[in-house]
């Protein structure tokens, strides 16, 4: 399924930038380590209970808060969830909550916090899901995440420092390229795009070099993991 193009209509009501936990002077405080030593591959073991699937998600990804309310859905997040962990070879940053939202309470498909991951109930779920664990692990893979976000983004955190955001945007040949094989809302900021990216990514899409090269420029997670598919 694609991804939800955001409606700049309601663009405020949606945080898809980290947010500093009040008391913690750094969002990598947030979540903590997974020892990837002697990886191996994790295989998910499908819920009959509710019970079940937030104890295989705060066994294997450290999640605390798992609220999501139905079996079927909690199985599709925790095998979600398990991709992420064995393609990055067990790398990958989960944030301690997840919720999954009625699809009555917003009309954002989903926002990432320091802290937490949200969808909306909706059938694209898992691709919001992967988007926003893109932009989720993009915080621990560039000290420069506050600088790629969206313009009004940049303007509501004070950033002075335009410079990442303006090169992306005046890079007319990538931005074609990337609205060709992603979405038109990856051309909105190198936040964007790296989340967009890793959603693609995570689904097996098949993308041209550029992309794959433009993602590692940016920092995107798990470049050099993923850069691997095409020297195959």
């Amino acid at each position: 399924m694609r991804i939800l193009n955001i409606n700049t209509s309601y663009i405020n009501k949606i945080n898809f930038k980290a947010q500093k936990n009040k008391n913690n002077t750094s969002y990598k405080n947030s979540t903590p380590e997974i020892n990837t030593t002697n990886f191996e591959e994790l295989v998910h073991q499908k819920a009959s209970t509710i019970e079940e699937a937030k104890k295989f998600a705060f066994k294997n990804f450290h999640i605390i808060n798992f609220n999501v309310k139905d079996v079927s859905s909690a199985n599709s997040i925790n095998n979600a969830l398990t991709r992420v962990y064995n393609t990055s070879k067990g790398k990958a940053h989960f944030p301690p909550i997840i919720t999954v939202e009625p699809t009555t309470k917003g009309r954002y498909s989903g926002y990432c916090t320091a802290n937490e991951v949200s969808i909306i109930n909706i059938p694209s779920k898992i691709q919001d899901l992967f988007h926003e664990l893109g932009h989720f692990n993009h915080m621990f893979t560039t000290k420069h995440y506050y600088e790629m976000g969206k313009y009004s983004e940049l303007i509501e955190d004070g950033v002075k420092d335009f410079s990442i955001f303006n090169k992306f945007q005046k890079d007319k040949k990538n931005l074609k390229l990337i609205k060709k094989y992603l979405t038109g809302y990856a051309t909105s900021s190198p936040a964007e795009f790296i989340a967009c990216t890793f959603n693609a990514l995570m689904n097996n899409k098949n993308l041209p070099e550029e992309i794959y090269t433009l993602y590692k420029n940016y920092e995107g997670p798990f470049a050099d993991i993923f850069l691997q598919r095409i020297k195959k």
